[in-house]
């Protein structure tokens, strides 16, 4: 299911180059993943999607500048959790419960970021977190994991997601909410501890 640092490497070298194929599976590879990973941050799933769709906008338009020293991945996190960063620091919340966990959130970041050097931090963001991510999704309800599957991995729409399962679009959307909920909550559990 992983792409290997070899093929990683050789599709953003071709993308560097403008093959948007190669990014396109590198986009569609990472893009879930950031998406959860992203939301352990800012919270909400829409906004999540919206940091990592410009993370990787971004990227696709500086490609040729771009010097990666570890790995393609880890500069993903990287960036993504830098934008996430960025995003709480501009936010202005309406509410108090979302002041208060965008303030815990930075806290909790700066603190990691002063005790640490930037190569642990990628590890960090990077294999520790596909780690987690993998356990989180192997702890999904049976339906739950299906219906993540294919609306994240397959890039289905609810609704053809719904006729290949054999169940209504509110089910679906029910299901993806629960699983976006409980994947960020299983998290959120792990890169605060």
């Amino acid at each position: 299911m992983g792409l290997n640092r070899k093929t990683e490497k050789i599709l953003f070298i071709r993308a560097r180059e403008g093959d948007e194929d190669s990014y396109e599976i590198l986009f569609n590879h990472y893009y879930p993943r950031l998406c959860t990973y992203a939301t352990v941050f800012v919270k909400y799933p829409d906004v999540a999607e919206e940091i990592v769709q410009e993370t990787f906008i971004r990227i696709w338009e500086k490609r040729t500048m771009i010097s990666i020293r570890t790995t393609f991945k880890a500069y993903l996190y990287r960036s993504v959790h830098n934008n996430c960063i960025n995003y709480l620091k501009g936010k202005k919340y309406l509410s108090e419960k979302d002041e208060a966990f965008r303030k815990e959130v930075l806290k909790q970041t700066e603190l990691q970021t002063r005790n640490l050097d930037t190569g642990i931090i990628d590890k960090i963001v990077s294999e520790e977190f596909e780690t987690e991510f993998r356990k989180a999704l192997r702890s999904l309800p049976a339906q739950c994991l299906e219906v993540f599957m294919m609306c994240r991995d397959e890039k289905l729409s609810y609704s053809e997601t719904a006729e290949k399962m054999g169940i209504s679009v509110n089910t679906v959307k029910t299901q993806m909410k629960r699983a976006l909920l409980r994947l960020k909550d299983a998290l959120e559990k792990n890169f605060q501890r």
